[in-house]
């Protein structure tokens, strides 16, 4: 999973840093022109849990991923990039699980989502069975080289299989466009158009050079009445 994600980072030009702790060692991605910071942490259930230190019922399971966020952020190499990353940081926990049945540890796990204290999170559950069939999937299509596009391709040639409790391949793929936040649907492989390009397929070439104009120098706190009394309308097409 870590590889994946580290993959789909890749292709959105993220930059990926890894930081040794001995612990989770986890990955954390940012963009070289932008103040955003992703830390990607991938542990088994298990794992995940003994190294955070939590009891055995995990009843304090998002208090210790604060704590363990809080460490992460005194690594030599994090506090390069001083106290901005304090104010726009991100953490992604990906969870392999046994099964995906045991609603006691789910609920758990998700409680780590619920708790905004040091960074936002998103709690990405999975069982290995339906990593390795979905890895099965993207390895299927060699015409196409950009992970992020297999996986849209994927999500739209499979689309039926959304409500059918046996594909549970098809829930992980579409819980990695929930989960991972710089990782989205591509509208236009699923032949959708918004609303607003409906729109303007039906509008003249008059009209769309109105509509320019308006989107060009309109401004929301503006009154609309006195934003239309800039232009000179003839008589005839007053409203």
């Amino acid at each position: 999973m870590k590889e994946l994600i580290k993959d789909i980072a890749s292709r959105k030009g993220l930059s990926a840093l890894e930081l040794k702790d001995e612990k989770l060692d986890p990955t954390l991605f940012y963009f070289e022109d932008k103040n955003d910071f992703y830390l990607l942490i991938c542990s088994d259930y298990a794992t995940l849990v003994h190294h955070l230190e939590v009891d055995d019922n995990s009843k304090n399971l998002d208090l210790a991923i604060n704590a363990y966020l809080d460490s992460i952020k005194q690594h030599a190499n994090v506090k390069l990039f001083g106290n901005i990353v304090d104010f726009n940081l991100s953490c992604i926990v990906a969870v392999e699980l046994s099964s995906l049945n045991d609603l006691d540890i789910l609920k758990k796990i998700h409680i780590i989502e619920e708790n905004y204290k040091i960074s936002k999170k998103y709690i990405l559950p999975y069982s290995n069975e339906d990593f390795n069939f979905l890895e099965e999937k993207i390895g299927e299509d060699m015409s196409v080289g950009d992970i992020t596009e297999k996986l849209n391709k994927l999500a739209l040639k499979y689309s039926n299989a959304i409500n059918d409790e046996k594909e549970s391949w098809y829930r992980l793929l579409m819980n990695l466009f929930i989960k991972i936040p710089f990782l989205n649907y591509q509208t236009r492989s699923f032949g959708l158009v918004t609303i607003s390009e409906y729109l303007d397929a039906e509008l003249s070439s008059d009209e769309l050079s109105l509509l320019e104009n308006i989107h060009a120098n309109y401004d929301q706190s503006t009154d609309i009445e006195t934003f239309i009394s800039q232009f000179q309308i003839d008589k005839d097409e007053q409203i």
